[in-house]
């Protein structure tokens, strides 16, 4: 199978690395920096969290985008929310007939369509756009190890084709239910950094894991006040707990800085998916008079109009 890769990023790496175990598959990867094509084509390896990994020998890598994307039958949009729309722009370009796009870009836009799926299929004219997660790290991608990722498919043909490309030690889950995958993918990024506020501020993993039980069921309640859903999604609770813990977090570690008061400098370092999607999930929860405890009193930490402290408080009056 010709699958490419939109995005030369650690998660988007560890993917393409995943699927190189599967010999038969010809993989491509697009990205706009010329020299670090250059420096890794020279090295023939890529770092994660300063580690050093082979750079699979099936895997191209292109900075033309539209060649890429000629070539493939599959394509995994792996980007910062942050770069959607710039990247769509590049993509509409491309000619995309009878290719399937799965985004794992975790992230809603400001105004309608809010989901990134509806801007796509909207955008590029296309049905053909599904969304994926797991609980994964790209870390552990990387390693031979079994993990699970969720897909939502709409054709029994793309979800064959699936299980055609991911080695057998990959757990594959299947669910039509895109917008309730989307948007909990979304929201688990922003309640991590109520989890590095809560970590920080108590020092306790018993309030930690507390807390990450009151906004998983926060969660839960909004996803039943939006949709009929199937709540038996096991990758969801999986994914959403691993980023409400793990260390290498960037949303966790930007609450863990609200309390130390290094916010500013850990937002100039790193791109959290967390905050970049605050104001959309908010305008989303408005336009559908969605009431929540948790969600709104990480939004006004973030936007300083309320200590950190004061998540705490709001857990007790749960």
């Amino acid at each position: 199978m010709n699958i490419s890769f939109i995005g030369s990023g650690a998660f988007s790496l560890a993917v393409a690395s995943l699927l190189s175990r599967k010999k038969e598959n010809s993989l491509y990867l697009w990205t706009h920096d010329a020299s670090w094509k250059k420096r890794v084509e020279l090295e023939k390896k890529f770092l994660d969290h300063s580690v050093s990994y082979p750079f699979p020998k099936n895997l191209e890598i292109d900075t033309d985008i539209k060649r890429i994307v000629e070539k493939s039958n599959i394509i995994f949009l792996l980007i910062s929310s942050f770069y959607i729309k710039e990247t769509t722009e590049k993509l509409k370009e491309c000619n995309l007939k009878g290719k399937t796009i799965y985004i794992g870009t975790k992230g809603m836009l400001e105004d309608s369509p809010y989901f990134l799926t509806e801007y796509l299929k909207k955008t590029l004219k296309t049905n053909s756009i599904e969304f994926f997660c797991g609980p994964n790290l790209s870390i552990d991608l990387l390693k031979d190890a079994f993990c699970s990722i969720t897909f939502t498919y709409q054709k029994k043909e793309d979800k064959n084709n699936l299980k055609t490309i991911f080695p057998e030690n990959t757990i594959l889950h299947f669910t039509k239910q895109k917008k309730v995958l989307e948007l909990a993918s979304t929201l688990k990024n922003i309640y991590a950094i109520g989890s590095g506020i809560i970590k920080e501020s108590t020092n306790s993993k018993s309030s930690t894991h507390t807390y990450l039980s009151l906004a998983y069921k926060e969660m839960e309640k909004i996803l039943d006040s939006l949709f009929i859903w199937n709540n038996s999604l096991s990758d969801l609770m999986g994914d959403f707990y691993l980023t409400g813990t793990m260390e290498e977090s960037r949303n966790l570690g930007f609450g863990c800085s609200l309390i130390k008061k290094t916010h500013h400098e850990y937002l100039k370092n790193n791109t959290i998916e967390g905050v970049v999607n605050l104001k959309a999930v908010k305008n989303f929860f408005h336009k559908k008079n969605v009431e929540t405890k948790i969600f709104h009193t990480i939004y006004d930490i973030v936007e300083n109009k309320t200590t950190p402290y004061s998540l705490v408080n709001t857990l007790k009056k749960l």
